[in-house]
C-alpha cells in the first residue's frame, strides 16, 4: 500500500535542500579513514594543527652567546622566541659534557633549567622542530662570599682555608686558629697539663670546677673571636656558627638537601627554596682521618662555637654522614648536632656572618 503527501512547491524546495543536506552528510562521514573507532583523521588534524604552531614560530635564540656561572649552582637559561607569544609544545636540549652541567627543558617558560657539578665549558644547543640555539656556558669556581639561605644567618659558601665549595679546607681543634696536626693535639692552647698527659685542666672555656685550673670557672661557652678559626681567617663579621644555628640549617623547611659529588667530592648540596642559592659541605672527614677523594663512606663534621656546658672536654659538631643508600631513609637521617672532644681531632670550620 503506497501512501502519498501532498506537498506545496515552497515545502517542496524546502523537504529537497534537506535531502541534500542529509546525504552530504553522509557523503562526508563516509570518507577514508574516519569510519567509526578510526581516528586516522583526528591524528592528521593534530599533524596540521602542530605544524601551522611550528610555521608559526620564525626563530628561537638565547639571549646571550655566552654564560657564565658559579659552581654549585643551579638556574634557568631563557629561551626568545619570535613571536613572543609563540607555544613551543616539544623542546630538546643538548649539553656537550653532562659532568660539567645538566639540564632538563622547560616549557612555560621557555628554556633550560640547570644545575653545576664541576667547572668547565660546555656547548648548549636548544631545538624546537626545524629551529636551533647555541650557547656557550662557562662553569666556573666562585670567589669566597656569603650566601644568603633564607636564615637567620648567611653562610659562606666554602670552608675555612678552602679554594672551591668542594675543597676540603683545613681542620682545626675548637678554640684554636692554627690549622690542626698531629703536633698540636699535645699542644692545645687552653689545655694545662698537671703531672702525666693524661691529668690536666683547662685555663679558659670553662663551667665545671673540676675542669678548670685552680676551680676556677669563666663561664664563658661561646667561641671568643681571638679564638675563632672563621673570624681569623676571614675577616671581621665571619665567625663559626653556633649550636642553634647549625640546628637551624638542619631543620629549616626551605632548604633542600641533596647528596651528591661536586667535581668529584661526595658530600651534600643544599639548595633554598626562598632564595634559589646553594651551597655544598664537603664529607672532609677529619684532619686524623681525611677523606680520600674517591671514597664516599665516610663524615664530615663541622665544628660550632658552642662548648658542651656539661662535658667541657666537648664542644658541638654538626656531623654529616654518608648517604644510606635505603629508599625509605631520607637524608635527614644523616644529619645530626653531637658533642666531641675539642682538642683531639682536627674538623672542618664553616664560617656565617650577618
Amino acid at each position: 500500500m503506497a501512501f502519498f503527501v501532498h506537498i506545496g512547491r515552497r515545502s517542496a524546495s524546502i523537504f529537497i535542500h534537506a535531502l541534500l543536506f542529509i546525504a552530504a552528510g553522509v557523503f562526508v562521514s563516509c570518507e577514508p579513514g574516519d569510519k567509526p573507532g578510526d581516528d586516522t583523521g583526528k591524528e592528521e588534524e593534530k599533524e596540521i594543527v602542530n605544524n601551522e604552531v611550528l610555521g608559526a614560530l620564525k626563530s628561537v635564540s638565547f639571549e646571550k652567546s655566552v654564560y657564565e656561572i658559579d659552581l654549585v649552582q643551579e638556574g634557568f637559561i631563557a629561551l626568545k622566541t619570535v613571536p613572543e607569544d609563540a607555544t613551543i609544545d616539544w623542546l630538546q636540549v643538548e649539553c656537550s659534557d653532562n659532568t660539567v652541567l645538566t639540564m632538563s627543558s622547560s616549557y612555560e617558560p621557555a628554556g633550560i633549567n640547570f644545575a653545576t657539578y664541576a667547572p668547565g665549558e660546555v656547548s648548549i644547543k636548544a631545538t624546537v622542530g626545524e629551529l636551533t640555539a647555541e650557547c656557550t656556558v662557562k662553569v666556573n669556581i666562585p670567589e669566597f662570599s656569603a650566601m644568603d639561605m633564607g636564615l637567620s644567618v648567611k653562610w659562606a659558601n666554602m670552608n675555612v682555608g678552602s679554594a672551591s665549595p668542594e675543597d676540603f679546607g683545613n681542620y682545626f681543634s675548637w678554640a684554636e686558629t692554627i690549622p690542626w696536626s698531629r703536633e698540636r693535639d699535645y699542644k692545645y692552647i687552653y689545655k694545662e697539663k698537671v703531672g702525666t698527659i693524661y691529668n690536666f685542666f683547662y685555663t679558659k672555656y670553662t663551667t665545671q670546677e673540676s675542669k678548670a685550673k685552680d676551680g676556677k670557672r669563666d663561664y664563658i661557652t661561646t667561641l671568643e673571636s681571638q679564638d675563632d678559626a672563621a673570624t681569623i681567617n676571614h675577616g671581621s663579621g665571619w665567625r663559626t656558627p653556633t649550636k642553634a644555628e647549625a640546628e637551624e640549617l638542619l631543620e629549616a623547611d626551605n632548604l633542600i638537601w641533596e647528596w651528591t659529588q661536586i667535581y668529584g667530592i661526595w658530600g651534600y648540596k643544599i639548595k633554598s627554596s626562598t632564595t634559589g642559592n646553594c651551597i655544598f659541605f664537603p664529607l672532609a672527614g677529619s684532619g686524623d682521618s681525611p677523606v680520600k677523594q674517591d671514597d664516599r663512606y665516610k663524615d664530615g663534621r663541622y665544628w660550632t662555637s658552642t662548648l658542651n656546658v656539661d662535658d667541657n672536654d666537648r664542644a658541638y659538631t654538626l656531623v654529616l654522614l654518608q648517604r644510606v643508600d635505603n629508599p625509605y631513609v631520607g637524608v635527614k637521617a644523616n644529619l645530626s648536632i653531637i658533642s666531641d672532644r675539642r682538642y683531639d681531632y682536627g674538623f672542618s670550620v664553616r664560617g656565617v656572618t650577618k
